[in-house]
């Protein structure tokens, strides 16, 4: 298992033990109905200048990614954001 965001002892926030200064986001087409134009999704979120990385997910049917994190100490904030953004 991988979790892009840091080191940790245990899958928590609080058993975080270094964060890696990325947010990883992860876009279902099953959870993203409303997206009407999910074919084109992964190319506009590869044109974002924030966006250090984008790719399809093992499945081949989601987005997943990493944007970098400007203030690990503020990741939820940031993840709120970016959800915002996303939306």
């Amino acid at each position: 298992a991988i979790t892009p965001s840091g080191t940790f002892t245990y899958r928590l926030a609080d058993k975080l033990v270094r964060h890696s200064g990325f947010l990883q986001f992860d876009i279902d087409l099953g959870d993203n109905r409303n997206v009407g134009n999910y074919g084109e999704l992964k190319t506009l979120i590869c044109q974002s200048p924030n966006v250090a990385y984008c790719g399809l997910s093992v499945s081949g049917t989601g987005i997943w990614g990493l944007i970098p994190v400007a203030y690990v100490e503020r990741h939820s904030e940031h993840f709120d954001y970016i959800k915002k953004v996303f939306a």
